[in-house]
């Protein structure tokens, strides 16, 4: 019997390997093959060094798109400008600073030794995704004292769309995911040991968390409020858990104060804060995102069904998997372990919507807030089927219909890796295809390109434009306080130029090209940067939602 029992375990170890491994593989395929856009150049601009203003400033005498495009490469001395690791801290603090240093001082380090390409940049992202799963495994044994806890873990993260989408992302996203695992663990571990080394580690995983996402401090003071929940007159817990916390605000005050002066926070937050969402629409697209860690298939079409049918089929299931998951976690669970699930890693998504309910705003759209949200409802989903699969809970004629769902759940993760691995772009990059547009601009005849508008929209699409393309820029800052450098009476120039496409043009820029360049044989074609325009052209930035 014991013989009999252990071939299926041996099997299912397969399995999960075989899981883990394409986990690892889809975290690097086609890391390139995603546009490459603007919220991902921008922040690869500052973490070579570069500010939003470097550009701007010389944006009036750059004359082809060779000129911008070396701002994606490291400084040189071709470029006349020293590389210190030192203007990467800068840039941010100066343009950036809701985007804490540590990851982008770690990309600019690693850019030195891979490039700077997308791929490169992102393969960094990749890395940390990875190093996520063990990181994933840790906590579950923390947490539920089990191996098997373990490996259902790794599988669920290993597979998840969500996770996959942003370990492609270069940006800190996954490096954040992986601190969150590490710090949850090493907390339960300090917790459990009561060990002044490991509340040493505590205070230093803290620390390393707040220079990675400055919204690791919810899951901070959730670890306080599980440790009143159930510590009970445990004070040395509580005093080391206090003096942890209190050591890693100081050691991040420097760059608290940089937040707080700066008046680049307002600038980067004023877009999501300025707009209001219905209660309905808020309640709707976080469980979009929820169903997003487990299957996220795009937009398509299946015979007469469209994807918006489908998806929301898709929503309505893993909403009701996820609700019975908190459901038997509370139910059935420890104290210890639906507590810290719920008060650690749940509760921080709480301000976040009570914030776009009653203050306005659209955090709720900004699903990176939400990763540790997302961390606790994959472990409840943990806990639901190390129960049910594995401790021999419940009836055993449910025990098929819930392997069933598990099978069904991984083969969901699966298909959108799969999905999502074959697209240019997606809803976390906005659906850009600046990388489309610029195959018209650069297959065009004589092509200039003249833009008036954010830096962004313009780092977009000149990655992707050939080096020799003409500009004619006179871009305002998103996020530094420099004035646009627009010269009225400077001609743009288009002679020679067969085909002038206007990149987001004004109004009067629109009429300053037409009053310098009128009599020239030239066609002009319109670059629209609209965000899911209602009509779109083959020249949009952005494709319909």
């Amino acid at each position: 019997m014991a013989a009999e029992r252990s071939v299926p375990a041996i099997w299912l170890r397969v399995v999960l390997v075989t899981i883990v491994l394409a986990g690892v593989f889809f975290r690097f395929y086609n890391l390139d093959r995603k546009v490459y856009w603007e919220d991902e150049i921008l922040g690869t601009v500052h973490m070579l060094g570069y500010t939003e203003g470097d550009i701007v400033r010389s944006s009036p005498h750059l004359v082809n798109v060779a000129g911008i495009q070396a701002y994606f490469r490291l400084p040189d001395a071709a470029s006349g400008r020293a590389d210190h690791l030192s203007d990467t801290v800068r840039s941010l603090a100066l343009e950036d600073p809701q985007h804490p240093p540590l990851y982008y001082v770690t990309g600019h380090l690693w850019a030195k030794i891979f490039g700077s390409s997308a791929t490169a940049i992102r393969s960094l992202s990749a890395a940390f995704g990875v190093l996520a799963l063990p990181a994933m495994f840790w906590l579950c044994l923390e947490l539920f004292g089990s191996m098997t806890a373990g490996w259902i873990g790794v599988a669920l993260l290993a597979l998840s769309p969500f996770a996959v989408l942003y370990s492609q992302e270069a940006r800190e996203y996954s490096l954040w995911t992986l601190a969150i695992l590490v710090l949850s663990a090493v907390f339960l571990r300090a917790v459990r040991l009561m060990n002044p080394r490991w509340w040493l580690a505590y205070g230093v995983m803290l620390t390393v968390s707040l220079y990675i996402y400055p919204l690791s401090i919810t899951v901070a003071l959730g670890q306080g409020l599980f440790l009143l929940a159930t510590a009970r007159s445990q004070r040395r817990t509580l005093i080391a858990y206090l003096v942890s916390l209190l050591a890693a605000g100081a050691l991040f005050a420097p760059w608290a104060r940089v937040m707080s002066s700066s008046q680049g926070v307002g600038r980067g937050m004023h877009g999501i804060l300025s707009s209001r969402l219905s209660p309905v629409a808020i309640v709707l697209g976080f469980l979009r995102d929820v169903r997003g860690i487990f299957v996220d298939l795009g937009s398509f079409r299946l015979g007469h069904f469209n994807s918006t049918a489908i998806n929301f089929a898709l929503l309505v299931l893993t909403t009701a998997l996820v609700a019975y998951a908190l459901y038997a976690l509370v139910r059935f669970s420890l104290p210890r372990v639906w507590a810290f699930i719920l008060l650690t890693l749940c509760l921080p998504a709480l301000p976040l919507l009570l914030h776009d309910v009653v203050f306005g705003g659209e955090l709720v759209l900004q699903t990176r807030y939400f990763v540790p949200a997302y961390l606790g409802i994959e472990l409840a989903v943990v806990a639901l089927f190390l129960r049910v699969l594995f401790e021999g809970a419940g009836d055993r004629l449910a025990r098929p219909l819930w392997w069933s769902a598990a099978v069904a759940l991984l083969c969901g993760e699966l298909l959108s890796c799969v999905v999502s691995s074959q697209a240019e772009t997606w809803w976390n990059k906005d659906f850009e295809v600046s990388r489309s547009v610029a195959e018209v601009v650069n297959h065009a005849d004589h092509p200039l390109v003249v833009s008036d508008i954010g830096t962004s929209r313009t780092l977009g699409l000149s990655y992707y434009l050939d080096p020799d393309v003409a500009l004619r820029l006179y871009v305002s800052c998103e996020q530094c306080a420099i004035a646009r450098p627009l010269d009225s009476d400077s001609p743009i120039g288009a002679a020679g130029h067969d085909d002038i496409f206007l990149l987001g043009a004004s109004a009067q820029m629109q009429s300053k090209v037409l009053r310098d360049d009128g009599s020239a044989k030239a066609r002009f074609r319109q670059i629209g940067v609209s965000i899911y325009p209602q009509h779109p052209t083959k020249l949009d930035l952005f494709l319909p939602n």
